[in-house]
């Protein structure tokens, strides 16, 4: 899966970036993902799951690159020229949401994200310790992977995300490799 996953960050930019997207970005990206991977009803989620599943194969490679290729001409059309473009719009939804949660000192944020938490922590206990019942494993997984998605979106919230980390060290290593 590590392979698969740093493979799509460094050969698909657009599609890993627009999977992080909500909205029409992130919709685009799952609808065009979802017919290279064969998904039906292509979300985040599920396309998130199937490439976990994926062999990479030269042929899926291609593929997905075309799919990249896709995405990218039709996020230019929408003037999104380079993938930070696209990563922008989150780091600002995220700056806006969290200079409005300093401003007004809201219990709801913090009250969801414990929520939050506490369902997903407390589904993958449930489900460690007691077999759940025949023919829910499938609403089981949606509840899991929802769930999962929702906690990864309050710890970048509270946290950052690493993105925004990766593109500082890229941008570090560059000025060292100018000053020597």
């Amino acid at each position: 899966m590590a392979d698969i996953l740093g493979f799509f960050k460094k050969a698909l930019p657009f599609l890993s970036v627009g999977l992080s997207l909500a909205g029409p970005a992130g919709m685009a990206a799952s609808s065009i993902l979802g017919k290279t991977l064969n998904v039906q009803n292509p979300t985040i989620d599920s396309i998130t799951k199937a490439l976990g599943n994926l062999t990479l194969t030269p042929e899926m490679q291609a593929q997905l690159q075309e799919a990249e290729n896709q995405y990218k001409v039709q996020m230019q059309s929408m003037g999104y020229q380079h993938e930070d473009d696209l990563a922008k719009i989150a780091a600002d939804d995220r700056a806006s949401a969290r200079t409005m949660q300093t401003q007004t000192r809201s219990w709801v944020v913090p009250t969801l994200a414990c929520l939050i938490t506490v369902g997903f922590f407390g589904l993958l206990v449930m489900t460690m310790y007691h077999v759940p019942p025949s023919g829910s494993e499938k609403i089981l997984d949606v509840m899991t992977g929802s769930l999962g998605t929702a906690w990864i979106m309050v710890v970048t919230y509270f946290f950052g995300s690493s993105a925004g980390s990766d593109r500082k060290t890229e941008l570090l290593a560059g000025a060292a490799g100018q000053n020597t």
